[in-house]
């Protein structure tokens, strides 16, 4: 057993002498290093010719490190490594057309890879003269079911360094560009670039042309398609309260696509008073619709109401997908008295400029002149004249028998009246529509 416990401790320290002494360095500083890490790879990679075209042989060369032995090369096309291409000579293939190239460099023993800067882009093997060309597509678009949401551009070799915009880019036809149409090149392919944030104006040929230096100036034709979106609508009284029957409706069109109102989308499609059905405590009567650009809606009136409560809107949804149809919405009704009382009957009669207006009618007018328009009622003995422009009181009195519309004021105006005498009540209604030429 004594025996046993004398080996072991012989061994043991046989080890750690054995340790103690590879431990110790050269100089005697004792690093404790077994050995020393390999050296990091210096030097400098070259390629011979940095404008290069299809079907040339490129050569590349190491200088300055301290690579030492048999090196390793690998060619690489962008950042991608070329499979095969594996020696210090490179033939450029119709596939690095477009690209740059690049080669790197290693060392059996040292740490790291050495790597050139990239050549231009790869030119074609007539040398690039001839204008860039490219074909024009759509994506996205199916007729009459989605809309087209990209515009492609796919050139004949990359144009990166050209810097290509929007602004270089001019379309016609079906659509239209704004100040949020922009063009980005597709990251999976540089010879493709994408044309977004357009504006469809209708299904149909779209005409495009790029004007920039070394691209054809050719014009090129492609079809754009518009699905139907996603409508829904809402609504809008105007003029009612406690004591003041609802004259009108608004109607507010809102799409799945653009998730805010829409600017007369309805136009084009003929959008009438016809489409749309009244159910509840009013009805349509001889109502007309007029589309206000000033807040993007629909200005249904004179509408009749019967009583207070709910109507139910409804819009013909034939070739629209309206999501939400019908609307209801809460109108007003105020019972008046209506009587003969020398301006109308039964209602006031209203004057532009001395020229008698329609009850319940609109007018349009254009002008490019200044001052005002007058609109009027015939004079009388009034306990109240209460003028209202789109519902909001603009003039309230006695003797206050007209109003004025400034003539350099483009938009539509529903002008209301109501007059008392001898404690009876009257009103008159009429839209005048001004257009500034």
């Amino acid at each position: 057993m004594k025996i046993k416990n004398k080996l072991m401790v012989i061994a043991i320290s046989a080890v750690i002498a054995i340790i103690g002494f590879v431990g110790c360095s050269g100089d005697g500083g004792g690093s404790g290093d077994i050995i020393d890490e390999m050296p990091t790879l210096t030097g400098t990679v070259t390629i011979d010719n940095m404008s290069p075209k299809v079907g040339e042989t490129l050569t590349a060369s190491y200088s300055g490190g301290n690579g030492t032995g048999t090196p390793s090369w690998q060619w690489l096309r962008g950042s991608s490594a070329i499979s095969g291409a594996n020696s210090q000579t490179y033939q450029v293939v119709a596939a690095d057309q477009g690209y740059n190239l690049r080669v790197r460099v290693s060392y059996a023993g040292f740490n790291g890879y050495r790597e050139s800067n990239g050549t231009e882009h790869v030119a074609p093997a007539g040398g690039g003269t001839d204008p860039i060309t490219y074909t024009v597509t759509q994506r996205g678009g199916v007729s009459g079911t989605t809309s087209t949401n990209e515009i492609v551009f796919t050139f004949s070799q990359s144009i990166s360094s050209l810097g290509l915009t929007a602004d270089d880019i001019s379309v016609s036809g079906a659509v239209s560009k704004h100040s949020d149409t922009y063009i980005n090149m597709n990251s999976n392919n540089i010879f493709e670039y994408v044309l977004r944030a357009f504006v469809i104006n209708s299904e149909g040929d779209v005409t495009v042309s790029i004007t920039k230096t070394g691209i054809e100036a050719a014009e090129k034709t492609v079809a754009i398609y518009r699905g139907i979106p996603n409508i829904y609508f809402s609504l809008s009284q105007i003029g009612g309260h406690s004591s003041e029957t609802t004259t009108g409706l608004k109607i507010y069109f809102y799409d799945s696509y653009h998730h805010g109102r829409l600017n007369n989308i309805y136009d084009s499609y003929g959008f009438t008073a016809n489409d749309i059905t009244l159910s509840g405590a009013a009805s349509k009567g001889s109502a007309t619709l007029i589309f206000d650009d000033t807040d993007n809606s629909w200005l249904l009136s004179p509408i009749t109401v019967t009583e207070t409560g709910d109507v139910s809107v409804e819009i013909n949804s034939a070739g629209y997908n309206i999501t939400n149809n019908p609307q209801t919405i809460y109108v007003y009704y105020y019972p008046r008295a209506d009587v003969d009382i020398g301006i109308g009957d039964p209602t006031v009669k209203l004057f532009l400029d001395g020229v008698p207006l329609t009850e319940g009618g609109n007018t349009e007018v254009d002008t490019d002149e200044h001052g005002t328009y007058v609109i009027s009622i015939d004079s009388g003995t009034y306990s109240e004249i209460v003028w209202r422009i789109n519902g909001e009181i603009v003039s309230q009195g006695t003797s206050n028998t007209s109003i004025m519309l400034p003539k350099r004021n483009d938009g539509i105006f529903y002008i209301t009246v109501e007059v008392t005498s001898a404690g009876k009540k009257n009103t008159g209604s009429h839209v005048v529509e001004i257009k500034e030429e």
